[in-house]
């Protein structure tokens, strides 16, 4: 009963933020690590571990990328759905409002220029802009390294350093050349390798 909750949430929930699914199935990795994956369709490398404890792959990944990939994007969204839970749920009480907010932060930036053109300069108003937007960016930027960290570190211990850098590498080639928009949001989102391999030599040591 509880799975058949969690496929039908999965199900409608990838039709609002990916697509369709078109295929579910169980994923394994060298025997110890399995868990159902539901596959949608998309033109790039795209993968989430729902609120549900349940893994989103794109047929992308199975289509163009090698089993290396596929295996660490699948031992990555693992790692968040072995997380605990109590530390996901507020990872999503609390990033989503922050995501948000961070984005309206942005959006304002055109209205203080506009502000200063129609009433002039406000220090006040710029000031206010500015600090939601330095503000909301720790917060968000804290929250998602943590849990992208956590995810990260859990893959590279299974996988290795070498095998993991050969993924990213192969990734890179996959993804689409990034604007200063693009690069943003996603250093905001994922901590650099360097962070990741300081704190995955001191995990084993």
């Amino acid at each position: 009963m509880i799975t058949e909750l969690r496929d039908k949430a999965t199900i409608c929930y990838s039709r609002l933020t990916h697509g369709k699914i078109i295929e579910k199935t169980n994923y394994r990795y060298d025997k110890l690590y399995s868990h159902s994956v539901f596959i949608f369709s998309s033109k790039s490398i795209e993968a989430q571990a729902t609120p549900f404890q349940t893994i989103l792959m794109s047929d992308f990944i199975f289509k163009k990328c090698s089993k290396n990939v596929r295996d660490y994007i699948f031992l990555h969204e693992l790692g968040h759905v072995k997380l605990n839970y109590f530390w996901q749920l507020l990872f999503y009480i609390t990033v989503i409002p922050s995501f948000l907010l961070l984005f309206a932060s942005i959006l304002a930036i055109p209205f203080a220029f506009l502000s200063f053109l129609i009433y002039g300069f406000s220090i006040s108003f710029v000031a206010f802009v500015f600090i939601d937007f330095v503000l909301f960016s720790f917060i968000v930027l804290i929250l998602n390294w943590a849990m992208e960290g956590y995810a990260e570190i859990f893959a590279i211990k299974i996988i290795g350093v070498k095998k993991y850098k050969q993924c990213m590498e192969e990734m890179k080639k996959h993804s689409k050349k990034k604007n200063i928009f693009n690069w943003y949001f996603y250093r905001i989102r994922y901590p650099p390798e360097k962070i990741l391999f300081w704190i995955y030599k001191r995990s084993i040591s």
